[in-house]
């Protein structure tokens, strides 16, 4: 099987229940490595962020979250793994019109995400300690 069809990312907005500052929204990228028996090892996560230009062309420019992001990067994901990290929406310029993630592996591959559906209203972040 390929990587990509092994490799999923997935996006999705939430908020902390305990937070001290009220209802400030994340985004939530998840990582699942699908294989077997194989590691894999992330070292960057950027979004994409769209925009229109003139003639109707449309831009994509990648904003690495390196300094925004809770956890650090590189991190290696053991085989049937997930892995999660975060960044407040307000790092993110929320006018671009998209909340696409570009991940890139030790090996150069790159992986675009999905959207996360069928989000539980609270649960647990998968990767270790906050």
């Amino acid at each position: 099987m390929s990587l990509l069809s092994k490799v999923k990312v997935r996006v999705h907005v939430a908020y902390f229940t305990e937070d001290p500052n009220g209802k400030v929204p994340y985004f939530f990228i998840n990582i699942r490595n699908g294989f077997k028996e194989r590691h894999i090892k992330v070292v960057k996560i950027e979004f994409l962020e769209i925009y229109t230009v003139s003639g109707n062309v449309t831009k994509y420019v990648a904003k690495r979250i390196d300094g925004y992001g809770q956890r650090p990067l590189p991190v290696t994901i053991s085989p049937q793994s997930e892995w999660e990290t975060f960044v407040k929406t307000i790092a993110i310029d929320e006018t671009s019109g998209s909340n696409d993630v570009l991940v890139t592996l030790d090996n150069g591959r790159r992986i675009t995400s999905k959207k996360r559906k069928h989000v539980p209203p609270s649960g647990v972040v998968p990767g270790g300690s906050l």
